[in-house]
């Protein structure tokens, strides 16, 4: 998380806006900058929003709806 910070520094700096924040290695480890949910976790207060999103993303609404009558 520190070279967010400091990469949102710089860029605060250069005056461009940041569009995207590397959270692994490759390209595909690209996601969309959002500043509050990078602050939440730089304070450590989790970032609930991105993590709804991602299992959005992963989970397949129908399957999940057919598994949750199932209970």
């Amino acid at each position: 998380m520190r070279e967010a910070v400091r990469r949102f520094l710089f860029a605060q700096l250069q005056a461009k806006p940041i569009k995207f924040l590397g959270v692994g290695e490759k390209t595909d480890a690209l996601e969309p900058f959002h500043p509050e949910r990078v602050a939440s976790r730089i304070l450590g207060m989790g970032d609930v929003i991105s993590l709804i999103e991602e299992i959005e993303h992963k989970v397949d609404r129908d399957e999940a709806e057919k598994l949750a009558k199932k209970t």
